[in-house]
């Protein structure tokens, strides 16, 4: 277990006047920090309403690269408030630096975090360097040493800020999210769009197992040496056919199908009955059959033939002329 043990000052009047010294720059550097946190956020709103511009412009790619600056600069902000409570606990115990023997496991954290912070700090504070010089004074060389790279054995730097000053691109997921809370806080239709497209993707769910071989790569392709290669490649689903129009496309085939019995409009009926034998009563049977009763009834009568003067036979009615003239034979 490693113990580091402070370096008192050597007197009394440069323990008062390091004190003060300290003092002074922790109360200018922890307004500087909230000044800084107040820019970088005004900062994001503008950055945030030009988002929301490029997506309703269509600009989806250029607001997927800008985004990270958004992000980057929401990162700083959160780094630059957990610097601001260490620099308040230093400030708030900074009578206790002074005492030879005492060691405090919160100091030796809020020592860490500025050791290992200043390297990789956002912005460039002037303030920031000298306290690290000021607390090198106290800790020593070898704590600073270890401590910017988070090599400390009994004090580590928290992960949450290690996190936030890590060095990498964003995360894709991360990415997404920003650009969907950013249209939905200033009305964009992307933000509208992208969650009805991953609403319906959710309602859809996974395909069904047996549709999950008719994606490329699934199957094994022909000629691969294990036999399968004349195995016919499965076809691609269709959309559910309606039964009712099925139903009647069938129904139509059918009846295009069928063809209509031979001799229907004939004289012949497609029906034979047996005449009954003749009888006392009715010694000449017949039988009714209803197909020539109905074609009896729809054949046409002919017209009644022309009959002139000349052609009238002995049953005949007489023309009106020949009436005429005989009227006038009798008359004479």
């Amino acid at each position: 277990m490693d113990v580091f043990l402070w370096v008192p000052w050597k007197d009394t009047n440069t323990n008062t006047a390091s004190k003060t010294r300290l003092t002074s720059t922790l109360r200018l550097l922890i307004p500087r920090l909230r000044l800084l946190q107040r820019k970088d956020t005004a900062s994001s709103v503008i950055q945030r309403r030009e988002l929301a511009t490029l997506l309703d412009e269509g600009r989806e790619s250029s607001a997927r690269i800008r985004v990270e600056n958004v992000i980057a600069t929401d990162i700083a902000v959160e780094v630059m408030e957990m610097v601001e409570l260490y620099c308040e606990l230093l400030l708030a115990r900074v009578n206790v630096l002074d005492q030879l023997a005492y060691i405090d496991a919160a100091l030796d954290e809020a020592a860490a975090v500025i050791f290992y912070a200043w390297p990789r700090f956002p912005h460039d504070v002037r303030e920031l360097t000298m306290l690290r010089g000021m607390l090198a004074e106290r800790w020593g060389k070898e704590f600073m040493t270890l401590a910017q790279d988070n090599k400390l054995v009994d004090v580590r730097v928290p992960e949450r800020l290690v996190k936030g000053l890590r060095v990498k691109p964003p995360a894709q997921e991360l990415v997404e999210s920003y650009l969907r809370e950013i249209a939905k806080a200033y009305g964009s239709s992307w933000g509208a769009q992208a969650q009805s497209q991953s609403q319906s993707e959710s309602e859809l769910g996974e395909a069904p197992r047996e549709f999950v071989g008719d994606r490329p790569g699934d199957t094994d392709q022909p000629g691969d040496g294990d036999g399968d290669g004349d195995a016919a490649v499965p076809s691609t689903p269709t959309r559910p056919v309606n039964m009712a129009e099925a139903r009647r496309a069938s129904e139509t085939s059918e009846l295009n199908k069928a063809t209509p019995p031979r001799g229907f409009q004939s004289v012949k009926s497609p029906v034979s009955v047996a005449p009954p034998g003749p009888r006392s009563d009715n010694p000449n049977p017949r039988v009714k059959v209803p197909g020539s009763e109905i074609q009896s009834e729809t054949q046409v009568e002919e017209p009644p033939r022309a009959r002139n003067g000349n052609a009238g036979g002995s049953g005949g009615i007489p023309e009106l002329d020949e009436l005429a003239r005989r009227f006038a034979a009798l008359r004479r």
